[in-house]
């Protein structure tokens, strides 16, 4: 079983190039609009590889792009280094 690892940043800049709200990109991605605000906030750091799949494709793009793949043995140090460049991306932003 394997877990993916959403960016947050990657994420919301995709969706906003799209020009979609959240409630859409989850109407598109056969989502909750409240798992959507948790994916792109952060609250929630992961998701499985079908909502990944559905996402993506709503967006019209790789899932590379917003998504890492993680196992069981990795998913703790990739969370973390992925809010960290999260992070560290909305700080350059502001």
């Amino acid at each position: 079983m394997f877990w993916m690892v959403v960016n947050r940043v990657a994420l919301k800049d995709r969706r906003e190039d799209v020009g979609i709200s959240q409630r859409e990109l989850a109407r598109r991605a056969k989502i909750s609009s409240g798992y959507m605000s948790q994916l792109e906030s952060g609250d929630r750091k992961t998701c499985g590889p079908a909502v990944a799949n559905r996402i993506s494709e709503a967006l019209d793009s790789r899932m590379g792009a917003i998504f890492f793949k993680s196992d069981a043995h990795n998913i703790e140090q990739l969370i973390k280094m992925v809010d960290e460049s999260c992070k560290a991306a909305e700080g350059e932003a502001a």
